[in-house]
């Protein structure tokens, strides 16, 4: 079916291996079994993290580069941001014996969903999708972490299905529609 992602064509992919749907500002930590781990993104960013000694693996799902300033109880909150959901699995994947300098790290999603007006100057704050990407970028430089592979920008959805227990990912870029829009002719 076009526009859907069909695993039953993917290499070793099991329907009996669990299976979970990442919302935005969610995030997940496998324990090494095998799974497969979905989510769709527009301008919010994923990252994964994957240790191939254990086969252990983590993704987010961003909405936000950060909270803004004195927005309440973030704590609670922690996958919906770029900069705390990162830290956040990587540090979950480290206290389960992970060493950082083995750890894969991809990015994707980031899309510019909000096209500038035609005439009119971009208005970068509406960019969410790059300051998502910039942000991830800036926190895992900070882990000491590098970057194994991208699939970011551009003004086209994602979704994404990733293999926790292998590292995996397989992306499937999603065409714009109009929406509402009628076929009446005259």
């Amino acid at each position: 079916m076009k526009g859907q992602l069909d695993t039953r064509c993917l290499p070793d992919s099991d329907p009996d291996w669990p299976g979970v749907y990442l919302k935005q500002g969610e995030w997940f930590v496998s324990d090494g079994s095998p799974a497969q781990v979905r989510t769709v993104l527009g301008s919010c960013v994923t990252v994964t993290m994957y240790c191939p000694r254990l086969n252990i693996g983590g993704i987010t799902h961003s909405l936000l580069p950060f909270p803004l300033p004195g927005t309440p109880d973030t704590a609670n909150l922690v996958g919906r941001y770029v900069n705390s959901s990162v830290r956040h699995i990587f540090g979950k994947m480290s206290a389960r014996g992970v060493v950082p300098r083995t750890m894969e790290v991809k990015i994707f999603g980031g899309s510019q969903m909000f096209l500038p007006v035609p005439g009119k100057h971009e208005n970068k704050t509406l960019n969410i999708g790059r300051r998502n990407v910039e942000t991830a970028l800036q926190v895992i430089g900070e882990l000491g972490l590098t970057v194994t592979a991208t699939d970011v920008g551009g003004t086209l959805g994602r979704k994404v299905l990733f293999f926790p227990h292998r590292g995996d990912v397989w992306i499937k870029k999603i065409q714009r529609t109009l929406v509402g829009k009628e076929g009446k002719d005259g």
